[in-house]
């Protein structure tokens, strides 16, 4: 089982930040993540952060959406145990 613990490197690509088409107080932040885990093992894969922020532009929520796909492929099809 692989944990958030083992990883040793991560960085992020950065592709999109988007605005609510509602006039909601809500943003996304889209970006490829890239990790190295301790034993070697690497995985690239897709995330979206969701950001809901109160009135006074404080976040109040954040939802992280993960493309788990290639990253269960990647870690030998154990998912990662949060």
């Amino acid at each position: 089982m692989c944990t958030l613990s083992d990883v040793e490197k991560s960085s992020q690509i950065p592709h999109n930040t988007l605005l609510s088409t509602e006039g909601k107080p809500v943003m996304i932040k889209h970006f490829t993540y890239h990790w190295v885990v301790k034993d070697g093992r690497q995985t690239t894969f897709e995330v979206c952060d969701v950001f809901e922020f109160n009135e006074n532009n404080l976040i109040a929520k954040e939802t992280i959406l993960y493309d788990t796909h290639q990253l269960r492929l990647d870690m030998n099809g154990n998912p990662l145990d949060f």
